[in-house]
């Protein structure tokens, strides 16, 4: 434990901008939830779906990152845990004080899907990012369905209800996926638009650079694959020659490097032009400053940063203004931060 401890430590201080204290403390609590799950599945006393297990997962990392940046004390325990989860209580009532939206699951063409909201005429697809799932499009759903919207998310390979497919978090069987979907959901609604995280986004314009897309809202989205692919490179120290002899090379972050991805990227180009609403955090590790401006100068869309934001929206702040946009832009205005 204490080898796989000291392996991971590294890269959640680089990913997630963690201490050594934070990270070890990251570590510790997810194992123990990690530890808690995997016992009732050997046991076979497991009562969750792949699904709900992912959703777990997520939702305690979640909440680990968020506790670690925003209250102080939390890796050593010097915390007032009596004022934090008062705090907690309230925030939850207010979250079911919210009107229920209609949901229910389905499948397209054989993948997991939500549709969420009234019956109407116009829909959005909701595509998530890397690590997510198709109810993240719950949040979003809550700001479009009242504007008379459905709401249509799917679940990508690996991901949600998909976690063990054999499809593969590839762009060359994702943006397949998203393209047939849309193709699909326009002999039903006759205004379709989008709104996509991070790798979704990117997947999402492979897909839909062609298609009639009403709207484009984009959370974080990764605009320059092969930029963020030679980034890694040179965190990883790992120059094209070595990637190209070897194809694929692991490194202590996370990603595997793929020569063969990297090569698809370079052959695939895309060309995004539809009305697009973007936000993006100042402190996106992901994608540079530079480069998500002169991809909102070159097609027709709104850029929104908030400055304290990073790649991944997840502070009680950054939700906050995740959400202001959320609910301005799916009205059609443009949120000024």
């Amino acid at each position: 434990m204490e080898q796989s401890k000291a392996a991971l430590r590294k890269s959640l201080m680089r990913t997630y901008k963690m201490d050594a204290d934070t990270a070890d403390c990251y570590f510790r609590d997810m194992w123990l939830v990690v530890n808690s799950l995997a016992t009732l599945i050997v046991t076979d006393s497991n009562p969750y779906a792949d699904w709900q297990i992912n959703a777990i997962l997520t939702e305690f990392s979640l909440s680990l990152c968020m506790a670690a940046k925003n209250i102080k004390g939390f890796a050593n325990g010097n915390y007032d845990r009596d004022a934090i989860l008062s705090e907690l209580v309230a925030r939850k009532h207010m979250a079911n004080a919210r009107a229920e939206i209609k949901a229910k699951r389905t499948k397209i063409k054989d993948i997991p899907a939500i549709i969420a909201g009234e019956p109407s005429d116009k829909a959005f697809l909701y595509i998530h990012g890397k690590m997510g799932y198709k109810e993240e499009a719950y949040n979003f759903a809550q700001y479009a369905c009242p504007q008379g919207y459905q709401v249509i998310a799917i679940d990508l390979p690996e991901h949600g209800d998909r976690k063990n497919s054999k499809e593969k978090l590839l762009p060359w069987m994702a943006a397949p996926e998203i393209k047939r979907t849309y193709e699909l959901l326009s002999e039903r609604y006759s205004s379709i638009s989008v709104c996509a995280v991070s790798i979704g986004a990117w997947f999402s314009m492979l897909a839909l650079q062609d298609k009639k897309i009403d709207k484009a809202m984009f959370i974080s989205p990764i605009v320059d694959m092969e930029k963020l692919i030679c980034t890694m490179m040179e965190w990883a120290g790992v120059t094209e020659e070595e990637l190209a002899e070897r194809i694929k090379i692991p490194t202590d972050f996370g990603e595997t490097l793929n020569w063969n991805y990297l090569s698809w990227v370079r052959k695939n180009p895309y060309k995004w032009d539809k009305p697009t609403d973007i936000i993006y955090g100042g402190k996106d590790n992901m994608t540079p400053r530079e480069t998500i401006e002169r991809f909102s100068k070159s097609c027709a869309t709104t850029l929104t940063v908030m400055e304290k934001g990073e790649h991944w929206f997840h502070t009680p702040e950054q939700m906050k203004v995740l959400n202001r946009w959320m609910k301005a832009n799916v009205q059609g205005s443009i949120y000024d931060n």
